[in-house]
C-alpha cells in the first residue's frame, strides 16, 4: 500500500490509497484527513461477514476506524463519475483483534448503519462513539464502474485516531563484529515509516536479546542500535512497534555473528620444592603458571595434594608466579592443581616429589647421676647431675625421675647440657635409677644407675646416770642433783626426766 496527498479545496486534505479488498486486509481510516482512492472493478467481497442490508457487495473497499474522541461522527461517501455506491458499518469493538475476528469471521451481528440505495452520494452515522473504539467500514462500488470514491468527516463532534495511519516500509538490521572482550556485538538499522505517530514510544526488540526504546517527536527515517548482544552466530529477529499504533510494526531477520570468546588456556604449570627445613621438616613450594586470555574475575586457586594452599586475586598476568609454604617433608608423590574459578575448565596439573625427612630426631646423648653425702641430721642426701642432648624439643617439659623417690620438673627452653637437682633421697645403700624423659617426645629419654649412701643416722646410748638427794628443807622439798652420760648426742627432741618417790 502507498500514501499520497492531494490538495482538492482549501478546507479538506486527502490521503489517497488503494483500498484494502478483502476485510482481514482492512486500511486505516482517519476523519481528519479522509481517503480519497480509485474504486476496484470485477471484485467481489468474500463470504463471511454479516452484510446486512447490502443485497451484493460487489467491488469492496474496507476501512477501520479508532476513536480518539467520542461523539456522534458523520462521513460523506462521494465519486467522481456519480455513479452507485454503498456502504456497511459495523461496532463498536473494544480492540482492533476483537474487531478483524468479529466482522471477518462471521460473528459481528448486523452493520450499525448501511445503504443499499441507488444514490451516488452516501452518509454513514457512527452515532455516541467512545474513545478507544474500534469500526469497520464497507464501501462498494456497486455500478462497477471506474471511480474514484471519497470519504471524509462532515458532522458529529468526534474523532478518530489518525496514528493508525503509520505504516512501516523499512527496517534493516545490520550486526556489528564481535568484540572480544566481551563476546558481545551491537545491532545498527534505520526504520523507514510514513505519518510515524505523535505520541506514545517506539520499541525495538531483539529475539537474541536485548531492545531500545526511541521516544517521539518520531522521523519518517529513524535510526536505532541495540547493544551488547551475545555473539552465537544464532538467527535473529529485529521487530520495531510503535505503541500508539500497534499495527504499526516491522519484523527484519539476521544472522549474529560467530562467538569471538577466546577461552582461558593453562599453557604451562611448573612445581619446585625447596630444601627441607631442619627446623620444622618442612620445605616451601614455589612455581609459575602460564596461561593465555585469563578471566578477569574470580579468583585463581592452587592446591597441592600434600598439603597447603594458595589463592591469587585478579588481575591476571599471562604468567603467574606463587607459593606454597610450610608443607611436611616425607618423600610423598604431590600434585599441583591449578584452577581459575570464572572458569573451571580452565585448569591444569603438575607432579612432582616432596623431599625426603630431614627431622633430627631429639637424642639424650649423657646423663650423670650423683648422690651427695648423707645428712645425719635427717637421713637424706641430694643427688645432683647434668643432661646432655642433641636437637631436644622446643614445647612440653623435661622431668628427671628417681626410683628412689623424688622427681623435678624442667621447662623450657632447653640447652643441650642441662643441670637438675633431686633433693631429699632418703640414704640407705639401695640401687636406684635416675630417668630423663621429654614430654613432647617420650622416645627422647635414658636412664642411669646409682648407688644410694649408707644410712647415717647414729642410736641414743646412756652410758651413765646418777641421782644425788639432798637434805630436806622447812618447806618439806628437797633437790635432786645428778648426771647423765650419752655415748651419742641427741640434736633434736627433748629430754624428760621422771622422779618416783615411792610414795
Amino acid at each position: 500500500m502507498f500514501r499520497f496527498i492531494l490538495v482538492l479545496t482549501l478546507l479538506f486534505t486527502f490521503i489517497g490509497s488503494y483500498a484494502q479488498s478483502s476485510c482481514n486486509n482492512s486500511a486505516p481510516f482517519c476523519t481528519s484527513t479522509g481517503v480519497n482512492f480509485p474504486a476496484s472493478t470485477n471484485t467481489t467481497a468474500p463470504v463471511g461477514p454479516d452484510y446486512g442490508c447490502l443485497g451484493s457487495q460487489p467491488n469492496p473497499a474496507w476501512y477501520y476506524l479508532n476513536i480518539s474522541t467520542g461523539g456522534n461522527i458523520d462521513i460523506t461517501l462521494s465519486n467522481s463519475a456519480n455513479v452507485d455506491i454503498d456502504f456497511a458499518a459495523w461496532g463498536p469493538f473494544a480492540s482492533q483483534a476483537s474487531m478483524q475476528a468479529a466482522v471477518c469471521g462471521g460473528t459481528s451481528g448486523s452493520p450499525i448503519d448501511c445503504s443499499f440505495s441507488t444514490a451516488a452520494n452516501e452518509i454513514v452515522n457512527l452515532p455516541n462513539t467512545q474513545p478507544g473504539e474500534w469500526y469497520m467500514l464497507l464501501i462498494t462500488n456497486f455500478s462497477g464502474q471506474p471511480t474514484n470514491i471519497t470519504a471524509t468527516q462532515t458532522g458529529g463532534s468526534g474523532a478518530t485516531n489518525c496514528a493508525i495511519l503509520c505504516n512501516m516500509t523499512g527496517l534493516t538490521a545490520v550486526p556489528g563484529a564481535c568484540n572480544p572482550a566481551n563476546n558481545q556485538y551491537d545491532v545498527t538499522g534505520t526504520i523507514t515509516v510514513t505519518n510515524p505517530p505523535t505520541t506514545g514510544t517506539l520499541t525495538i526488540t531483539n529475539s537474541c536479546g536485548g531492545s531500545t526504546v526511541i521516544n517521539p517527536p518520531f522521523a519518517t527515517s529513524i535510526n536505532y542500535t541495540i547493544p551488547g548482544v551475545t555473539a552465537n552466530g544464532a538467527n535473529c529477529t529485529i521487530t520495531a512497534t510503535f505503541s500508539a499504533d500497534p499495527t504499526c510494526t516491522l519484523t527484519q531477520n539476521y544472522t549474529a555473528p560467530a562467538s569471538c570468546t577466546v577461552t582461558c588456556n593453562i599453557t604451562g604449570l611448573t612445581a619446585v620444592p625447596g630444601a627441607c627445613n631442619p627446623a620444622n621438616n618442612q620445605y616451601d613450594v614455589t612455581g609459575t603458571i602460564n596461561v593465555n586470555n585469563p578471566p578477569t574475575t574470580g579468583t585463581l586457586t592452587i592446591t597441592n595434594s600434600c598439603g597447603g594452599s594458595t589463592v591469587i586475586n585478579p588481575p591476571f598476568a599471562s604468567s603467574i608466579n606463587y607459593t606454597i609454604p610450610g608443607v611436611t617433608a616425607n618423600g610423598a608423590n604431590c600434585t599441583i592443581t591449578a584452577t581459575f574459578s570464572a572458569d573451571p575448565t580452565c585448569t591444569l596439573t603438575q607432579n612432582y616429589t616432596a623431599p625426603a625427612s630431614c627431622t633430627v630426631s631429639c637424642n639424650i646423648t649423657g646423663l650423670t647421676a650423683v648422690p651427695g653425702a648423707c645428712n645425719p641430721a635427717n637421713n637424706q642426701y641430694d643427688v645432683t647431675g647434668t643432661i646432655n642432648v642433641n636437637n631436644p624439643p622446643t614445647t612440653g617439659t623435661l622431668t628427671i625421675t628417681n626410683s628412689c623417690g623424688g622427681s623435678t620438673v624442667i621447662n623450657p627452653p632447653f640447652a643441650s647440657s642441662i643441670n637438675y637437682t633431686i633433693p631429699g633421697v632418703t640414704a640407705n645403700g639401695a640401687n636406684c635409677t635416675i630417668t630423663a624423659t621429654f614430654s613432647a617426645d617420650p622416645a627422647c629419654t635414658l636412664t642411669q644407675n646409682y648407688t644410694a649412701p649408707a644410712s647415717c643416722t647414729v642410736s641414743c646410748n646412756i652410758n651413765n646416770f646418777t641421782a644425788n638427794i639432798g637434805a630436806c628443807q622447812p618447806n618439806n622439798t628437797y633437790t635432786v642433783n645428778g648426771t647423765i652420760d650419752f655415748t651419742t648426742g641427741i640434736t633434736t627432741d627433748s629430754l624428760v626426766i621422771t622422779i618416783n618417790d615411792g610414795i
